[in-house]
């Protein structure tokens, strides 16, 4: 990012990842029960995530005049899995 900025680019949008444990490969490679989740690759995404999110908030004081917006798409996906008959 800090290259970019560099170059001139002063808006991010920066995402976190989703339940990695509900993708079918996870599931299928590490899980029990193919029709149960794998939570600790989840564990593994919303920690990440927090770290990202972290990081967000240092470039916004590092990079002047830049705005670096943090995504969290994890409770959205995670929603949408657990509640599919919503949407």
């Amino acid at each position: 990012m800090q290259k970019l900025y560099s170059y001139g680019t002063r808006e991010f949008l920066v995402a976190g990842l989703g339940p990695l444990g509900c993708v079918p490969y996870v599931i299928a490679s590490f899980g029990q029960d193919p029709n149960q989740y794998y939570e600790h690759h989840n564990e593994i995404a919303v920690q990440y995530s927090l770290k990202i999110k972290a990081m967000v908030q240092q470039l916004n004081q590092d990079l002047p005049g830049s705005y670096v917006l943090y995504w969290d798409v994890y409770p959205l996906i995670r929603q949408n899995i657990d509640n599919p008959s919503q949407y």
